[in-house]
């Protein structure tokens, strides 16, 4: 699962762990902050769980939470062909003005 997809989208991410694991306080989410291993961490010393426990549990809240990486992913697809295009269209346009200027000097 792509965490990086969390970080972007951590507001709707937040509220679904928070769900899931209610002993997270708002301080412990915040140190979170989207990231995977902190998150386990989190977890490990909450709910007093073994390092592959809470992994365990982390990726059975993927599983359950895909539409959420998913529809995250589509958005972060979209706005990032746009901005590919927009660096396109830029480039387009220099290399118009710098056609239309006469040859350089020597």
């Amino acid at each position: 699962m792509e965490w990086v997809i969390v970080e972007s989208n951590w507001i709707d991410a937040r509220g679904r762990i928070k769900d899931q694991w209610r002993t997270l306080s708002d301080d412990d989410l915040d140190a979170v902050g989207g990231r995977r291993d902190a998150l386990c961490t989190r977890l490990q010393e909450n709910l007093g769980v073994t390092p592959q426990e809470a992994d365990r549990q982390v990726a059975e809240w993927e599983s359950r939470n895909r539409d959420l990486f998913e529809e995250t992913a589509n958005k972060l697809s979209l706005t990032s062909a746009s901005r590919s295009s927009d660096v396109s269209n830029v480039y387009r346009l220099i290399n118009l003005k710098t056609d239309a200027l006469p040859p350089a000097q020597a």
